[in-house]
């Protein structure tokens, strides 16, 4: 798919690392109304946090792309 790529070399930062639930699909294609086993899906949707930051939970809501491309994700954390 064109509009998936490789993230560049070194990336991200040093200082930095991604939060992401890989359990869960974030996107899919839109060639077609959903249907499970049938788009494509991937997960493309997540954080980037600072290696300060304490990651609680990260989690994928699946509601079956009923209302969008992209599923939400939510992010629980803690400050210093």
């Amino acid at each position: 798919l064109g509009w998936i790529h490789a993230l560049p070399q070194g990336f991200p930062p040093p200082g930095y690392r991604f939060a992401v639930d890989a359990a869960t699909p974030t996107v899919r294609t839109l060639e077609r109304p959903f249907l499970r086993g049938e788009n494509f899906t991937g997960i493309i949707d997540g954080f980037l946090v600072s290696t300060d930051v304490e990651v609680l939970e990260v989690r994928t809501f699946d509601l079956a792309f009923r209302f969008s491309d992209h599923q939400p994700v939510l992010l629980r954390l803690r400050l210093p």
